[in-house]
């Protein structure tokens, strides 16, 4: 007996790890552990990105837009606005399948690029997000100004403007204190009711006066027009992303999230054909090319109940993107709070409801004076609300192609480097920046200096950030939902075997 044991124990080979190689650890509560973690499903995610793009509200305003930077070309630069983003979606999607995060575009850049990329994404993202936050508040006010000067004609609308502002604003608020699932659920709701109206009344357009399209092939191509309106088409879809801001709490964010990108997106770009359509159709009733929406009830050749329930639609829609555009918002400056280049008292979750309260308070008045300044300033609503949409579309843009560009770190770093792959996201960024820089010149060659606003934002937040790391001494930037003991062991199973172990480790 004793030389069987023998012989066991001389034929096994005990191996050790080597010393250098990676060993896994399992922490005890993840970095966003404070957050209701799996609590929303893939229909709030799906909410909270068609919200945020407000197709019904962009797909019919935006055309006139695109026409005024294109022209003739409108329908080319559409055609390669669509075919950029779905590139970009493509993408930034395969960071979304493999990292869980609250902070979107942000957080993939700080995560594969470190602290210098960090400050520049995260510049660029939340000047492009408080530019779109601030842009739908401003077009919830202009459409029910319109409304306001039907109901009301003797009335000043431009006086009702402050509260129409101060209205949007508490029921911003109010909706993100419910509770992620129960603000999803009315932003889907009030966007399904405003994109209803409005793909009913342009399929009428459509209908009524078939026939008329725009102009298919360009009579004269201006490559700088052309890519300035491409930067005009891949505006229409910001915020497509923020559904990426809610991965924390997501049951399935690695399947649910890319869904959302994907189904927003494709969803989003049937609805824009069609308004495009519909709008240029409805120019037979205007007479010109105008935005319906901003017509007068009262003007001739124009339908009363045609522009009053386009107001409507839009109203509700902008209404369902403030919400949606607020809730990315507030969820990105927790994250940079968390990562410590704003201040810390914003990465700080409410213990009751599991919210980042004082994010969103700062966040919700930040917007709320911006876009009652502005419209004081100004006087008219449309020039805030296209500077504002301008403003997103270059910050937004600049994340994205950031996010782009360091897509072959991220996947080198991760162990799963793919030429193809790498060719694809240096050609996207690349391309992304460069209608980008076509939009700012164009703006700046037709003498509209408002696009100042976006790159003097862009380089003051940058600054920020910069100086704010290397005085902080920020090293370590991009937090993300880790996997924990928790995720691993059910509470019931822990409670009767006692305590886990704070850390455990094991070879990958």
């Amino acid at each position: 007996m004793r030389d069987l044991e023998t012989s066991i124990r001389e034929s096994v080979v005990l191996v050790r790890a080597p010393a250098s190689r990676p060993r896994l650890r399992i922490l005890r509560r993840s970095p966003l552990a404070d957050l209701r973690r799996r609590s929303v499903g893939p229909l709030d995610l799906f909410s909270q990105s068609i919200s945020a793009v407000a197709p019904s509200a962009a797909g019919a305003t935006i055309p006139v837009a695109l026409f005024a930077v294109a022209g003739d070309a409108s329908t080319l630069s559409l055609a390669l606005g669509f075919v950029l983003i779905a590139l970009v979606v493509a993408t930034v999607t395969q960071y979304a399948r493999r990292m869980v995060t609250s902070g979107s575009v942000y957080s993939y850049a700080a995560w594969a690029g470190g602290v210098r990329s960090a400050t520049a994404a995260g510049a660029a993202l939340l000047v492009g997000t408080l530019g779109i936050t601030v842009g739908v508040l401003v077009g919830a006010a202009s459409a029910a100004e319109v409304l306001l000067r039907y109901a009301l004609p003797s009335v000043d609308t431009a006086a009702w403007t402050p509260v129409v502002l101060t209205i949007v604003a508490l029921l911003g608020i109010a909706s993100f204190a419910l509770g992620v699932r129960s603000s999803t659920r009315i932003t889907l709701v009030v966007e399904l009711v405003a994109v209803l109206v409005v793909v009913v009344i342009m399929i009428g357009l459509v209908v009524v006066n078939w026939g008329v399209l725009p102009p298919i092939v360009p009579s004269d191509t201006d490559p700088a027009a052309v890519g300035a309106g491409a930067a005009v088409a891949v505006g229409l879809f910001v915020g497509y992303e923020t559904s990426a801001t809610l991965g924390a709490e997501s049951r399935r964010p690695f399947r649910d999230v890319p869904r959302s990108f994907v189904l927003s997106v494709g969803v989003a770009a049937v609805i824009f054909v069609l308004s495009l359509l519909g709008q240029y159709a409805g120019a037979e009733i205007i007479g010109e090319f105008d935005s319906l929406g901003d017509a007068h009830p009262a003007s001739p050749g124009t339908s009363p109940a045609l522009v009053l329930v386009l107001n409507v639609g839009f109203l509700l829609s902008y209404l369902a993107a403030f919400i949606a555009s607020l809730n990315g918002v507030i969820r990105l400056v927790f994250t940079l709070g968390r990562d410590g280049l704003l201040p810390s008292l914003f990465g700080r979750v409410d213990r009751r409801n599991r919210l980042p309260m004082l994010a969103a308070v700062a966040v919700t008045a930040l917007v709320f004076i911006t876009a009652q300044l502005s419209t004081a300033m100004s006087g008219d609503v449309r020039s805030v609300a296209s500077a504002a949409l301008s403003t997103s579309a270059v910050g937004c843009g600049v994340a994205y192609a950031i996010a782009c560009l360091l897509l072959p770190r991220f996947r080198r770093r991760i162990g799963e480097p793919l030429f193809a792959a790498s060719v694809m996201a240096y050609a996207v960024g690349t391309l992304l920046l460069t209608v980008v820089a076509c939009f700012v010149g164009w703006n700046i060659q037709v003498g509209d200096w408002s696009i100042a606003i976006p790159t003097a934002g862009f380089a003051a937040v940058w600054l920020f950030f910069v100086i704010r790391a290397r005085s902080r001494g920020i090293v370590d930037v991009g937090v993300y939902d880790q996997t924990s003991i928790p995720d691993l062991v059910p509470a019931d199973v822990e409670a009767r075997f006692g305590s886990t172990p704070h850390d455990s480790s094991a070879r990958p």
